[in-house]
């Protein structure tokens, strides 16, 4: 059962292949624990231009390892090939997007300024939108609401540091 559902977002595809280093920051954040993967986390990377998501599962994705040259091979080899299905990475339309995080009840779009995320997580299984979607303007093309939530300093973190600090909120709510 998927739990935690990450959304980030880049501004195209161009952008994304440029900062491969920073996507695969964020897969390991949000996939990764000591030496196994989180089965009940999901990555979903939009891609504003393209309006399209790359999906990756930690419940079934199979054969990734963490570092820049084997997570960029098995990244590439599934968008240039187009195979909208390979081993825990999946290519969906925003539409498809949203209906998949359409039954989801508690979604979360982080920004500064907000009420703790602490104070606003009730339920899981929850989204959580990162900033990079207000940043580069994918909120409105994918036209999901929810809360405003925030976490301490949110404005001096990137993405994957706000998935691994997002993770702790939920491990000790789960701990509870």
């Amino acid at each position: 059962m998927i739990n935690r559902f990450f959304i980030t977002c880049y501004p195209g595809m161009y952008w994304l292949l440029e900062n491969i280093q920073s996507l695969i920051f964020q897969i390991n954040a949000a996939l990764l624990i000591s030496h196994s993967m989180r089965r009940d986390s999901v990555l979903a990377v939009v891609l504003n231009s393209e309006e399209e998501a790359i999906l990756f599962s930690g419940r079934y994705l199979r054969n990734y390892r963490p570092d820049l040259q084997s997570a960029s091979g098995l990244i590439l080899k599934t968008i240039l090939s187009r195979n909208l299905r390979r081993e825990g990475i999946r290519i969906l339309s925003l539409g498809n997007l949203r209906k998949k995080i359409g039954k989801i009840l508690e979604i979360f779009i982080l920004k500064p300024d907000c009420k703790p995320l602490e104070e606003c997580l009730k339920n899981l299984p929850a989204v959580f939108i990162m900033p990079s979607n207000i940043k580069y303007g994918c909120l409105e093309k994918m036209k999901i609401h929810g809360n405003e939530a925030s976490i301490p300093n949110i404005e001096y973190f990137e993405d994957h540091h706000i998935i691994t600090v997002v993770h702790n909120i939920v491990d000790k709510r789960l701990e509870e």
